[in-house]
């Protein structure tokens, strides 16, 4: 292999691994995103139920001697 190969070689090795790191920082990106996403959706489902049980809190209150289902 002669200078001019290995130069190439190298060339070619240096970009193969700027277009890994490169896709590596979007995955990154994109799995942040996804966490953030599961998180907030976690929090606004807890908030439902606690909205959901205030409901029901609230109409025993006002129907106390109604049966609920």
């Amino acid at each position: 292999m002669n200078f001019q190969e290995a130069m190439l070689r190298e060339q070619v090795l240096e970009n193969k691994l700027a277009i890994m790191t490169k896709h590596l920082a979007g995955t990154k990106e994109f799995m942040e995103q996804n966490w953030k996403a599961l998180i907030e959706e976690d929090r606004l489902l807890t908030r439902v139920d606690i909205l959901e049980r205030q409901l029901q809190a609230s109409h025993k209150v006002i129907y106390p001697f109604r049966k609920t289902k």
